[in-house]
Formats: structure tokens, C-alpha cells, sequence
């Protein structure tokens, strides 16, 4: 009865053993997934600010290159991005230059633009997200013609 007695008490110290490592191990598991959820979702924020950066970039180049009338403008990127939006904003700056002091060289440069663009998401459930909204100053000169660098060392 004694050896009996010694088999369930080692069978169930084992036992007790068993259950605080299945405990031990969920635990574990659970805060290692939880923290791979939130590195996935990262990671697809971080892609979407990236994304919306560079269809920042390839707005503000077409305006330098054609700017639209002062005013708000929006658009789409079309089938290649469809879930990403843009808003402009075009408004005229008076700059005041105080080393000019030839009237006629005040003439012959071309007036500075305030561009505000928004970058939106849309996230498949209807809601459209801001993921990058840019402020810049452009002239409405062609980019890279001589004059343009020329003009461009006053800004």
C-alpha cells in the first residue's frame, strides 16, 4: 500500500508539473503572437506612409513641371494605385525682395505658389485615412531649363 501510495503522489507531481508548463508555454506564445500582430500592422502603416510619400513626390513634380490655376484641386492615381487619393491646394505668394533693387529684375521673376497636398487612403471600408500631407513652394517655370536654375538660386 505504501508503493501505491508513492506511485500516485510522483504520478500526480508530474502531472502538476505538466499543467504550469502548458501555462508557462501559452502565455508565451500568446505575447509572442500579440507582438507579431502589432509588428504586422506596422509594418502596412509604415508601406502606406512610404507609398504616399513617393505619390507626394510625383504630384509635387507635375506641378513644378505644369502647375493648375490657384486654387483646390483632387484626383486619383488611376488603376495603378486605386486606393490612393490626392488634394492640392495652389495658392500665390507676394515675396517681397529686399536685395533686388532693379525694378526690371523684379519683373523677370515669375511668381512663388504655396502647394499643400494631401495624400488619402482609402482602407476598403469606406473611410478615406490622411497618410501624408506635404507644404512646398514652386515657381511656375519648367524645371530644368536654364533660366529656371537661374531664377531659382533668388528663392
Amino acid at each position: 500500500m505504501n508503493g501505491m501510495n508513492r506511485y500516485q503522489h510522483a504520478r500526480s507531481f508530474v502531472l502538476l508539473e505538466v499543467i504550469i508548463s502548458l501555462v508557462i508555454l501559452t502565455v508565451t506564445v500568446s505575447t509572442v503572437l500579440k507582438g507579431f500582430s502589432i509588428s504586422l500592422r506596422s509594418s502596412k502603416q509604415d508601406k502606406l506612409i512610404t507609398m504616399g510619400s513617393f505619390l507626394a513626390q510625383y504630384v509635387l513634380s507635375d506641378l513644378e513641371i505644369d502647375p493648375f490655376e490657384e486654387g483646390s484641386n483632387e484626383g486619383n492615381f488611376g488603376e495603378e494605385y486605386p486606393d490612393f487619393f490626392y488634394k492640392t491646394k495652389l495658392e500665390k505668394i507676394d515675396v517681397e525682395y529686399e536685395d533686388l533693387i532693379h525694378e526690371t529684375m523684379m519683373k523677370e521673376l515669375r511668381p512663388l505658389y504655396m502647394v499643400q497636398i494631401e495624400i488619402l487612403y482609402d482602407d476598403g471600408r469606406g473611410e478615406l485615412t490622411r497618410i501624408v500631407d506635404l507644404a512646398s513652394y514652386i515657381t511656375e517655370i519648367e524645371k530644368f531649363t536654364y533660366r529656371s536654375k537661374r531664377e531659382n538660386r533668388v528663392y
